[in-house]
Parts: structure tokens; sequence; C-alpha cells
């Protein structure tokens, strides 16, 4: 007859437990942060059309890439145009690339073009039909900055700035400018204070909730 030594499979069950807690503690930060570095690795992958047919492998700028989420008939983003607008042209050879993304298929290239000569936009506005870059970019909302360094991580998501503080009220004034700060510091090779700020704006149709 065996006898089991209860006192031994105790001491070795208690030794276990760290070990499997260090095991945990070491492996699951290392998958997270790898998976998010891969997930926004695909942009360098992605070749997308613009509203006039060029095709732009959307591979990362020397400082920085800004993509805008757009709609062209949500309010907001109309409104926005002129403050981006002014950002892109001012950065023009300050090695950052803008480029206005409209998520979905609901609308022809003809329609997008309209918007864009309407609004003066100056940088490629990419169709972005199966919602790829969208969903890499983590998108949820027009308009919505997302702007990524020269490895192609994000380094800000957000507003473009707090003309309004919700859907529908818009503040007084301007008095915060997260997009223009984001790329001041981040040319000036200077951390970017404020990373994220939630946009205010227009639900994003995707496949399951469009109209």
């Amino acid at each position: 007859m065996v006898v089991k030594n209860k006192s031994s499979s105790l001491s070795t069950y208690w030794i276990a437990i760290p070990v499997l807690l260090m095991l945990v503690l070491v492996y699951y930060p290392a998958a997270a942060k790898q998976v998010h570095k891969d997930t926004l690795s695909n942009i360098d992958r992605l070749v997308l059309a613009d509203c006039d047919g060029t095709m732009h492998s959307l591979k990362p700028a020397p400082v920085a890439t800004v993509f805008v989420l757009l709609g062209s008939e949500c309010p907001i983003s109309q409104q926005c145009t002129k403050a981006v607008n002014e950002l892109a042209i001012s950065y023009t050879n300050k090695g950052v690339t803008f480029y206005g993304v409209i998520p979905g298929n609901h609308y022809t290239a003809l329609e997008i073009q309209a918007f864009k000569k309407t609004y003066h936009i100056p940088f490629a506005v990419l169709m972005d039909t199966a919602y790829i870059l969208t969903t890499i970019l983590r998108g949820s909302i027009t308009p919505q900055a997302i702007v990524t360094d020269s490895n192609h991580m994000i380094v800000y998501s957000g507003a473009i700035d707090n003309a309004y503080r919700e859907l529908g009220r818009k503040n007084a004034r301007i008095t915060a400018h997260y997009l223009a700060d984001a790329l001041a510091s981040i040319t000036h090779s200077q951390p970017i204070a404020t990373q994220y700020t939630v946009p205010v704006g227009c639900l994003i149709a995707t496949k399951t909730n469009k109209k």
C-alpha cells in the first residue's frame, strides 16, 4: 500500500502557484504589446484608392501620418475641414502626411470628389469601402483624427479641437487644439501631452448599422 505525503503535496502546490503567476505576468503583457504592434503594422501593407482613382500605399511618413476620418454629410466633419486644411498646408514640408478617410461604401467617388472640392481639402481622401483602415485605426466617429509616428504607432487619437462639447452643442470658442498640439510636439521630438480625447461627431455607419 502506498501512503501519500499530504505535506509534500501541499508544498508542491503552493510552490507551483507563484511560478504560474510569474508566467502569466511575463507572457500576457508581452503578448498584448505584440498584438498591438502587429495590428498597426498592417497599415504598411494597405493600398487604398482615393476618390480621384489614385492608389496610395500607406507607408509611414518620415515624422508622422495624420488620418482624419470624415463623413461628407456630417456637419461637424464639414466644419472641421478648415482647421485640418490649415494644418495640412502648414506641415507640408515637415515630414507629415495627411489623409482623409471616408469609411464604408455609402458614397460614390463623384460624391466624395464634390465634398473634397466644396471644402477645399488639399490632401488625398481615401475610400475605405471595406472598413479595413478604419478598423485598424480603431475609428468610431467622424470627424476623428488619428496620428501615427514614423513606425505607424498611434500617438494621438480623438477630436481635432474642442469646438463641440457634445453632439449638437458647440462651445462659444475653441480653447483646445488637440491635433495641432500633437503635431507641434511630434515634429519637435517632444512627448505628446494629450494622447487621447473623446471625438464628438457622427457615428460611423458600419455594415450592421448603416441605413
